[in-house]
């Protein structure tokens, strides 16, 4: 281990500090600490970086042909020699030379035009104009390159803006452009009739980038503007000038998007709530008159003209069936006595007994010839009288046969089937007809009755709403009679003390403050005397001892 001395070590590195800065050296940092000494007329400070110090003298005849005062907090840009002092073992720079570095300049401009402005008025509240909360049209005043205006539409989507977007088309650095973005806003802001808002704006940047929204032609003109104007510059930590001189500041330009469409999302939350609430009260409403139109139904059904139909069409076919029960038997009972009266008549036939008279004349006629051939010429006037009785005989016969036959005829006619079947259909097509008219009129009777209840239900509705707004605004007439403001209007005044109303002399405490409120104003008083009101009435110098 090598052993040194304090000189040594000194000295050491006092060698190493004048190889490394052998010339006149520039260093830049924040001015901090200044101190002068009035005998010498030298200026010591210290120039600051982070956590990091340096000492720096500014010897009297630099700094006055310098023409240059350090001040604290000034960003600067120094030119000197590093020396070292090796009985204090310390270092220092001797400054030759200061000026402003490019931010540091730029930071004092900034600070002597927002006092200018500042004085003139310009940041003044009083000037600035409100943003309109349901903007219809803006003017966006920015680069169309780069990111920010997509990022200001995508945010105005988002955050549910309908207003309409016009994009001007403006550089956005370099402090030579100030006049253009100045002409720009002066002519945005005189379409009056054409914007509601302005915005000017750009993204985060150097002090040196956003310089030229620091430029007081610029900033004149944001005052001049006609229409309400939004400043949206840099990042949030960014202050520039035309922040101070616009009716509002918005930290970033999507915060600018946020801010114009704040009140079109409150307004479409509160939209969407009112609609959901309708829809809840409509379906609820819908709901109970489907459950009174199913009770109507219900009541409808039992007198519906299809179930009148359903219970007479089975009420019909029961008749069909007995009809057809009947007309069955009776045509059973009809044929079967139909076959007898046939095997009657054709017992009866005249043609089957003539055959047989015809049978028994030969063989009589056979007889006679040949037993009583003898007695033929004796029997000839007796076979005349037999052929003339037997004529008459068959010939009465035959009429009281075909006038039975007829007789028959005539009785089955009249229980034929058929007529019966035909009178009946007859009778059903009017009981049919009868009943169809019967349920076509109550069902319109029914309908009609419906109608009338649902007017009567509407209109009670409408009555209930009425009574109700009418009992709403008597109670509200009997609150405001109540009102103690309107009985002190009306002539009254309330007394109170130690903050309670005094409603009786009993409770008044003597020598102690008693605060009078009349309509239009406070009357204090301290009492020394109470009077009831059985006493006699307190005469006009009383009452001036007493309000004292």
């Amino acid at each position: 281990m090598q052993e040194f001395s304090v000189k040594e070590i000194s000295q050491i590195l006092s060698g190493i500090l004048k190889n490394a800065f052998p010339e006149m050296v520039a260093v830049t940092g924040e001015i901090s600490q200044v101190s002068k000494t009035n005998s010498s007329g030298h200026i010591y400070f210290t120039l600051k970086e982070g956590d990091s110090v340096l000492n720096a003298t500014f010897f009297k005849y630099y700094h006055a042909a310098n023409n240059f005062m350090p001040k604290l907090g000034d960003k600067v840009k120094v030119y000197g020699e590093i020396k070292t002092y090796d009985k204090s073992s310390s270092y220092q720079i001797n400054v030759k030379k200061i000026e402003y570095d490019s931010e540091g300049l730029l930071w004092k401009q900034f600070e002597e035009m927002k006092k200018k402005l500042f004085a003139e008025g310009l940041f003044d509240e009083s000037r600035k104009r409100p943003i309109p909360k349901y903007p219809y049209k803006v003017a966006v005043l920015t680069a169309l390159t780069g990111a920010v205006i997509r990022d200001f539409i995508v945010t105005t989507k988002n955050e549910k803006g309908r207003y309409l977007i016009d994009v001007w088309n403006i550089p956005v650095q370099n402090i030579e452009n100030a006049q253009v973005i100045a002409d720009t806003i002066l002519k945005a802001g005189s379409h009056t009739e054409r914007y509601d808002v302005i915005i000017v704006m750009r993204g985060g940047g150097s002090m040196e980038d956003l310089a030229v929204f620091n430029q007081e032609v610029v900033a004149r003109a944001a005052a001049a503007s006609k229409v309400p104007l939004i400043s949206a510059v840099g990042h949030e930590t960014d202050f520039t000038i035309i922040d101070y001189v616009s009716d509002y500041r918005a930290a970033t330009p999507t915060a600018a998007a946020a801010y114009l469409s704040a009140s079109y999302k409150e307004a479409q939350q509160l939209l969407e709530k009112y609609i959901f609430v309708l829809n809840k009260n409509t379906a609820n409403m819908l709901e109970k008159k489907n459950q009174q139109l199913d009770m109507a139904a219900l009541k409808l059904e039992s007198k519906s003209p299809q179930h009148q139909l359903i219970k007479l069409s089975h009420k019909i076919a029961g008749f069909n069936n007995i009809i057809e029960s009947i007309m069955n038997k009776r045509l059973y009972e009809l044929n079967k006595k139909l076959v007898k009266y046939e095997s009657v008549v054709a017992a009866s036939n005249p043609n089957n007994l003539m055959e047989a008279y015809k049978v028994r004349i030969v063989n009589s006629r056979k007889s006679l010839l040949t037993n009583m051939a003898v007695k033929l010429s004796s029997y000839s006037q007796k076979e005349i009288m037999y052929r003339k009785n037997i004529k008459t005989a068959v010939s009465n016969k035959l009429e009281k046969k075909a006038a039975r036959l007829e007789f028959y005829s005539n009785k089955i006619s009249l229980f034929n089937p058929a007529k019966k079947l035909s009178s009946y259909m007859y009778k059903l097509d009017i009981i049919e007809k009868s009943l169809l008219r019967a349920v076509r009129e109550k069902y319109a009777a029914s309908n009609s009755l419906l109608k009338e209840y649902f007017r009567r239900l509407d209109q009670y509705m409408i009555d209930y709403r009425y009574n109700k707004n009418a009992d709403v605004s008597i109670l509200e007439s009997k609150l405001r009679l109540l009102d103690p403001q309107n009985v002190i209007e009306r002539g009254y005044a309330v007394v109170t003390q130690n903050d309670k109303i005094v409603s009786s002399v009993d409770k008044v405490e003597m020598e102690t403050e008693l605060t009078i409120t009349l309509k239009d104003g406070v009357v204090s008083a301290y009492p020394d005397k109470i009077y009831s009101s059985n006493e006699n009435s307190v005469d006009a110098d009383n009452i001036e001892k007493i309000l004292k």
